[in-house]
């Protein structure tokens, strides 16, 4: 069974995503919505997979996400990481496609993505 831990910023977002699945007996999902637990959860959780919202409400900045995903990384380096981001924020952009290619994260996808995409993505990680 995959172990996906998700740190949203949007609980509908989260919800949509689970409504999705349709064969949720092959994964297992924990969401945690608070960015400062982040870290926390994946020590007790131990996801095979992350997937991190940028948030566009700017509760948190882009870097502060990529300062997670990398404490998150250190601490549990086979953990796959996939990061959620706002196509609009081009700091947010810049920032996700060089922690791609630096191997902070595995990869992303824009906020625009399809539901189905994005749950194809998740399976496939």
């Amino acid at each position: 069974m995959k172990k996906i831990l998700l740190i949203m910023d949007r609980k509908v977002l989260s919800d949509a995503l689970l409504s999705e699945m349709d064969d949720p007996s092959k994964f297992v999902f924990y969401t945690e919505y608070n960015y400062i637990h982040a870290q926390i959860s994946a020590v007790v959780f131990l996801p095979d997979t992350i997937l991190m919202e940028i948030p566009e409400s700017q509760k948190i900045s882009p870097d502060q996400c990529l300062d997670i995903c990398d404490e998150i990384r250190s601490n549990h380096p086979e953990c796959k990481i996939l990061l959620l981001t706002p196509e609009g924020n081009q700091r947010a952009c810049e920032l996700t496609i060089k922690a791609v290619q630096e191997g902070r994260v595995d990869d992303f996808l824009y906020y625009d993505t399809s539901m189905k995409y994005l749950v194809s993505k998740l399976r496939t990680m």
